[in-house]
């Protein structure tokens, strides 16, 4: 009757931001897309009106539901094994329709102002903890070598001496003044 040329070719598809809630009840903002193709153009054809549609509608369901079965830190930290299961629910969906989907990405993940604000306290305060504990070694290795050189300098008194001198020309130097030291 008449001739429908199909692409077969892989596709993308922008699937929009989603406002999902997820399993600790806190709300975020899903941009994802989807990499898809027809492997089987005459089930595209005539057993879906649209598959760029129906396509869209699967990645929107499955991401609502994977979203509401996830912590926010599990979908931040494991967002590649999300993005597969992502997958691979949409491809049991789209298999019959004679469509394969090879890839959901989700591109953006917005978070709540609160969130974000929250999650830079976290991280700053983890920096700082950090920095004490660098700073502490530092201070611990620093009294090892001074214990040491204190052990070294007491076996020897010229040595002593010769430290004792050095450290008042430093102090000279430092404040461009001369030094008395008595006999």
């Amino acid at each position: 009757e008449h001739i429908e040329i199909m692409d077969m070719r892989a596709q993308i598809m922008d699937v929009g931001f989603q406002q999902l809630l997820t399993k600790d009840n806190v709300t975020i903002e899903v941009d994802a897309y989807a990499n898809f193709k027809v492997e089987n153009p005459e089930k595209a054809y005539f057993k879906v009106q649209d598959y760029r549609r129906m396509i869209n509608f699967f990645t929107q369901g499955a991401m609502k539901s994977v979203v509401s079965e996830s912590t926010l830190t599990n979908l931040l930290e494991n967002r590649t094994a999300v993005e597969k299961k992502l997958t691979e629910i949409i491809s049991e969906k789209a298999e019959p329709f004679g469509l394969r989907v090879m890839l959901i990405e989700t591109q953006t993940i917005r978070l709540p102002r609160e969130i974000r604000n929250a999650m830079a306290i976290v991280a700053e305060a983890e920096k700082q903890s950090e920095a004490r504990v660098i700073d502490a070694r530092g201070n611990l290795q620093a009294a090892k070598i001074f214990r040491d050189a204190a052990d070294v300098l007491s076996k020897n008194e010229i040595s002593l001496q010769l430290q004792y001198f050095e450290t008042l020309k430093m102090i000279a130097s430092e404040h461009e003044s001369t030094m008395i030291v008595p006999d």
